[in-house]
């Protein structure tokens, strides 16, 4: 869903100087770690095991050369991007960033993506334009009716104030 709202959002993450990529949402992490794998050419489940591992066919010499391959075309795409990807992920709690940060770590993009700990009314975006890629909460996370429309209402202000000339692509119920 992340990397389908990334690729939704028209987010130039491939490109030679991907444009800046804020989530002022982030939770977990899930939008702002997406968008570093995805620009660091970083294979899907490239540092973990699978079950078909230990099947007695299973090509152990064909599967590293394979792994091997695609560590060195994200070693490649992380050299290009030397100080080039400017990704950030914010939420006002403390708590979810620390968990945004453990998660950042376990996924192998620690110190691509810049974990902060701030309201909506307090994000300072990368240096842009660039991509403002979202799933704001909703729901059961802030209420509904006049809570929700509030947050809404601030996240607009915020955005035309802070963000001019950036775009913007959001997930919401």
């Amino acid at each position: 869903l992340a990397t389908g709202l990334l690729l939704a959002s028209g987010w130039d993450g491939l490109a030679d100087t991907p444009a800046p990529l804020l989530d002022p949402f982030c939770g977990s992490g899930t939008l702002p770690i997406e968008a570093a794998l995805w620009a660091t050419h970083t294979a899907p489940g490239l540092h973990r095991s699978f079950a078909f591992q230990q099947w007695p066919s299973h090509d152990r010499t064909l599967w590293d050369s394979i792994l091997a391959e695609a560590v060195a075309r994200q070693q490649s795409r992380l050299a290009q991007l030397d100080g080039k990807l400017a990704i950030q992920g914010s939420d006002r709690d403390s708590g979810v960033i620390e968990g945004a940060i453990a998660n950042a770590e376990r996924a192998g993009v620690t110190g691509l993506v810049d974990f902060v700990c701030r309201p909506i009314s307090a994000i300072t975006p990368p240096a842009g334009p660039g991509w403002l890629v979202t799933n704001p909460p909703y729901g059961l996370r802030v209420g509904e009716g006049q809570d929700l429309r509030n947050l809404y209402a601030q996240f607009g202000n915020v955005v035309r104030k802070q963000c001019p000339g950036w775009r913007v692509a959001m997930l919401s119920t």
